[in-house]
């Protein structure tokens, strides 16, 4: 039976805090709290570290000092004060669906669908790996099984650098933006154009539209051709599937080419490897520069989501409304529709995350609460979980808007705090001259709800962040 720590006036967070370093938080009292953290060597040259919080709420203040001994020198004094980001706890039975199939995933494939802009599309992202979107179907497969690189859109959402590296090679066609999972996909309009990929998998399924001026396109793997699919229709429609037989443990080059007839609007592939009939299947669905409007007029998103029949949907969206000038009620509305959309379709009845990125650096705190608040209205109402890191006041973005490594990570563990439960932070490290490893420190403090600070240091030289752990 899959459990999750839900407690009453507490939330799941990841709070980040000033160049000090960061603290992570499983639970934190909702109630505005200032936690005062400071680490320092018992004495110069000693090999024992020391712990100190202190908590302070309206009525009361505690002091606890914890202290374990080191294998090195301790470091110098380090002093942080933060006022938690906060996330609301879903209200009961907002994940039911999702833990239903976590519950099941060794007997059928758990999906996830990720919804959002170019900050779920991975811009800025050096990698693919580094991602949030593959941070948290990394830590999930890891514990439900499955190993594919999940969904992945034939194209980019805005073809500017500097996007997350392409794993597409693709000619004779461009962007069409026209199907598929956040409008990505691929039209190959020249006989001689293609669109290539190479990946590792055990079987993989490709998603295009058919239509009156689509043609018909042969499916090569591995140089072998493997079908022909006729993509012929009198109507227009989204989200068709072909899948591939069982292949071999490895890397494969799946090769799609146009076969006669008219155009070819490719969508994506779904890659799968150990995750066909169980496990967690990823859908990655985000497109830069989109606002709620985008996907809320989107026509092509219910027979899309047939295709996924999701289990849980993360939406990512709200940065790009307001800089184009939607209003935090239509936002919602747009929210509301979208959620409609993808819950009525096929039956699907999927558990919902929204969640509220930090506020970029060009917008003005009360304008963008004002999003903030809606949406958590609106998630309130819905029954859907909702993580708010709209207070992030540490540098977790490469430009003020796209998340840098440690922002990915922000959003990475803020989402699987909410949904894996059986999820633990992992402890970052810290540079040479800051703590030396130690075993864990757990100090009790005296809260309103009684909490449990488990402060934990870094060990990784290119990360600068302490992690200590709350909970009630």
């Amino acid at each position: 039976m899959l459990s999750r720590k839900v407690c009453t006036g507490v939330a799941a967070v990841v709070i980040p805090v000033l160049a000090a370093g960061a603290l992570e938080a499983r639970a934190l009292t909702t109630t505005p709290v200032v936690h005062t953290v400071v680490v320092a060597p018992a004495k110069q040259g000693s090999a024992a570290v020391h712990a100190k919080v202190v908590t302070t709420t309206s009525s009361t203040t505690s002091t606890t000092v914890r202290s374990t001994s080191a294998t090195s020198s301790p470091a110098q004094v380090r002093t942080t004060e933060i006022t938690p980001t906060t996330t609301v706890t879903p209200t009961a039975g907002a994940l039911s669906a999702w833990d239903s199939a976590l519950a099941n995933s060794a007997r059928s494939a758990a999906n996830v669908l990720f919804v959002g802009d170019s900050i779920t599309e991975g811009y800025w992202s050096v990698s693919r790996s580094q991602r949030w979107v593959n941070v948290v179907q990394s830590q999930l497969q890891s514990q439900y099984g499955g190993s594919g690189l999940g969904y992945i859109p034939a194209s980019d959402g805005v073809p500017v650098s500097p996007p997350v590296p392409d794993l597409w090679i693709e000619s004779g066609g461009s962007p069409s933006y026209t199907a598929g999972l956040g409008l990505r996909s691929y039209d190959i309009t020249s006989s001689g154009g293609y669109a290539q990929i190479t990946v590792t998998a055990d079987r993989i399924e490709l998603s295009y539209a058919q239509g009156p001026s689509s043609g018909s396109f042969e499916v090569i793997i591995d140089g072998i051709e493997q079908a022909v699919v006729d993509s012929r229709s009198p109507s227009f429609e989204s989200g068709r599937t072909w899948t591939s037989r069982a292949l071999s443990a490895g890397a494969h080059t799946v090769r799609v080419v146009p076969a006669g007839g008219g155009d070819v609007d490719l969508e994506g592939i779904q890659v799968l490897d150990g995750n066909d009939q169980s496990g967690v299947r990823t859908w990655e669905s985000g497109h830069a520069g989109y606002t709620t409007k985008d996907f809320a007029d989107d026509t092509s998103l219910g027979s899309d989501i047939g295709e996924v029949e999701p289990n849980l949907v993360v939406v990512e969206l709200g940065v790009n409304d307001e800089t184009f000038g939607i209003s935090p009620a239509q936002f919602v509305q747009n929210l509301t529709t979208i959620m409609k959309t993808i819950s009525g379709h096929d039956g699907v009845t999927p558990s919902f995350v929204l969640v509220a990125v930090p506020k970029p650096a060009k917008d003005s705190t009360a304008d963008y609460q004002a999003y903030v608040a809606a949406e958590r209205t609106l998630a309130a109402e819905r029954n859907a979980a909702f993580i708010d890191l709209s207070q992030a006041t540490n540098d977790v973005s490469v430009d003020g808007i796209h998340p840098n490594a440690a922002g990915e990570q922000l959003l990475a563990s803020s989402v699987l705090a909410a949904v894996d439960p059986g999820y633990r932070a992992p402890a970052p490290a810290a540079p040479v001259t800051a703590l030396p490893a130690a075993p864990t420190l757990a100090v009790a403090v005296s809260t309103s709800t009684g909490a449990l600070v488990t402060w934990v240091p870094s060990l990784d030289p290119t990360d600068s962040r302490d992690i200590y752990e709350v909970a009630a």
